[in-house]
């Protein structure tokens, strides 16, 4: 017996191609950005409008789509806290309503859908007309009473009712045999998709209104595919308050495609989340200020971000700095691929009585000077920069202050390579603000979002930071030495 397997190996080669391109894809609601619940596209329709006029309920409904095709890529239902609602996409506008019925239907998607659904109506209606035919013509020919000529004109009759039928239908299947979308007409199709927002890190960044529920303990690897993933968020319930998720958890955000966040909260007061080993999950350690310490290129060993010493420094209401106490010094973490910092107690709140009252506090840093460009490590003398953290994500400490400082006042800065003066290093703060009320006037309602305020060193705050060249150059020693320590 001939072995099919030898004789024809390349024809076996078709058979998983046959299967994978047969077998269905399958996608989930939460993690396609055109899914929405009946009631969040109602709400959507009625915030935007219809090409900018408002809509009633009823008009906004109306453009909710659950067709199969809607239904095939987000499911036909989704269960939040109980409440089951349907699951489709969203039109920007309206669908399409014909004054006429055809066949009882008079709401088409778009024009490609109404031409489809003619098409399969001419079919009915021309197998209905032939129907209608042939037994016109059967009773033609019954009540012929022998007559030749109306034999003949009743044969006639159901032959070319019969031929018109079959032109029809072999005219539709050799179409669609050549290619099914010259009769399933498919127009693109414009949908609405939910807002999506940069990635958020930590869960008391979550927009006001929206819950947070339990994904994972963080670190662990269970749950972490695709499949897994999308089961997990679909029997989440959102229950927790996103300022009270607790540190070294992961969660998913309510009403997201599938998004997560870290959760930051310690119960204690004067503790705050870090995480001291990457392999394991964050802890709630005792400190007023902590974070991890990451850079982007350039930066050379991720155990020397920050060489050296890290500075607490007090903002007063006049453009004074104070040094609060003294600095402490950057800790690789556990697992060695990193590291973090600590400030274990608040600062006292009397640094600035004498100058107008506190503003805020903001860190300065021992930033390693050696490179990794083109592999190379250059080494230099590390340089001290100012740093803020971000308004929009107050997790991270991503700000140069000094920068910020001087572009807000249109002043010019040198935040180049080897930047050969001080208004990008830490230098550049009290060189612009100490003593000049004006331009503190200027800038102490914006300035105070990139700070600490003493309550939150007090409850304990999370703030890591990540650098970057463009922010953070490497500056010319030569120019620049002070470390701000004053």
């Amino acid at each position: 017996m001939t072995s099919f397997g030898l004789k024809y190996p390349s024809q076996l080669l078709f058979i998983p191609l046959i299967f994978f391109l047969l077998v269905p894809s399958v996608t989930f609601a939460q993690l396609d950005n055109r899914c929405f619940t009946e009631s969040e596209c109602i709400a959507d329709r009625k915030l935007n409008g219809v090409a900018g006029t408002p809509v009633t309920d009823s008009e906004a409904r109306a453009g909710f789509y659950k067709e199969p095709d809607a239904i095939s890529v987000c499911g036909k239902e989704k269960t939040v806290n109980g409440k089951t609602e349907a699951l489709g996409f969203c039109l920007p506008v309206g669908q399409t309503v014909t004054a006429i019925s055809f066949g009882g239907k008079s709401q088409f998607a778009n024009i490609g859908s109404f031409i489809q659904y003619m098409y399969r109506y001419g079919i009915l209606a021309a197998s209905i007309l032939a129907v209608v035919m042939i037994i016109v013509a059967g009773l033609q020919w019954t009540m012929s009473g022998g007559n030749t000529a109306t034999i003949d004109s009743a044969k006639k009759r159901i032959s070319g009712a019969l031929v018109g039928l079959f032109l029809a239908v072999i005219s539709y299947t050799i179409l669609n045999t050549i290619n099914p979308f010259l009769v399933n007409f498919r127009l693109p199709q414009v949908w609405m998709v939910r807002n999506v927002s940069f990635p958020i890190s930590t869960c008391n960044q979550v927009e006001t209104g929206k819950r947070v529920g339990f994904y994972r303990i963080q670190g662990e690897e269970k749950g972490t595919s695709t499949d897994e993933k999308k089961q997990a968020f679909s029997q989440t319930t959102f229950s927790v308050d996103p300022a009270r998720a607790d540190c070294g958890q992961v969660y998913f955000i309510e009403s997201s495609a599938a998004e997560i966040c870290h959760g930051v909260f310690c119960e204690q007061t004067n503790f705050a989340c870090v995480q001291p080993d990457l392999k394991q999950k964050s802890i709630c350690m005792k400190a007023a200020l902590t974070g991890n310490i990451e850079a982007g290129p350039n930066f050379g060993d991720p155990n020397e971000v920050i060489d050296n010493n890290l500075n607490l420094v007090a903002l007063c209401e006049n453009g004074h700095t104070r040094l609060v106490g003294g600095g402490i010094d950057a800790q690789t973490t556990k697992d060695g691929r990193g590291q973090f910092y600590l400030f274990p107690r608040e600062p006292v709140s009397s640094l600035c009585s004498g100058d107008g009252g506190l503003l805020g506090y903001y860190l300065v840093a021992e930033v390693n000077d050696t490179r990794g460009a083109f592999g190379i490590a250059i080494a230099g003398s590390d340089d001290w920069h100012a740093i803020g953290r971000d308004p929009q994500n107050t997790n991270l400490c991503n700000v140069n202050l000094s920068k910020w400082v001087r572009e807000s006042l249109s002043l010019p800065v040198d935040c180049g390579d080897d930047a050969q003066d001080s208004s990008c290093s830490c230098e550049g703060i009290a060189d612009t603000l100490e003593g000049n009320t004006t331009y503190m006037a200027k800038l102490k309602t914006d300035l105070q979002k990139y700070l600490f305020t003493q309550e939150e060193l007090q409850r304990g705050t999370q703030c890591n930071i990540h650098l970057d060249r463009s922010s953070f150059p490497a500056l010319d020693e030569s120019v620049v030495e002070e470390s701000c320590d004053e």
